[in-house]
C-alpha cells in the first residue's frame, strides 16, 4: 500500500504572458496535474503556463492558507514578482502565519 501525502501550501504559476497566478490547494499534486490536463483555473487558460513554484504549509489549516493567498493577491504586481524570484519572501509569510 503506498502512503499518499497530501501537501497543501501556496503556489504560484507564472503564464507565458510574465502574469502571475497566485493560488492554494489542500492536494497540490492533484492541483498541478490538473492545470497540466487544462482544468485549472480560466485565468492560467487564457494567459497559458510557463512555470509554477509551490510553497508548503504543514502545520497550516485551510482558514489560514485562504487567508495568506488573499493577502499575496493584494500585493503589487512588482511584489509578487519579487515574492516570485525569491522563495525566501514566501516562506517568510507562511512562518509568520504560523507563529500568529
Amino acid at each position: 500500500m503506498k502512503l499518499m501525502i497530501k501537501k497543501r501550501g501556496i503556489y504560484i504559476i507564472k503564464c507565458r504572458d510574465n502574469t502571475l497566478y497566485i493560488g492554494m490547494s489542500m492536494n497540490f499534486k492533484q492541483r498541478l496535474n490538473q492545470y497540466k490536463h487544462n482544468h485549472g483555473s480560466k485565468w492560467v487558460k487564457d494567459h497559458g503556463m510557463r512555470s509554477w513554484k509551490f510553497w508548503i504549509a504543514p502545520r497550516l489549516n485551510r482558514s489560514q492558507i485562504c487567508q495568506i493567498e488573499r493577502y499575496l493577491k493584494k500585493q503589487s504586481t512588482a511584489r509578487k514578482h519579487e515574492m516570485y524570484d525569491d522563495p525566501n519572501l514566501i516562506y517568510s509569510v507562511i512562518i509568520e502565519w504560523e507563529w500568529n
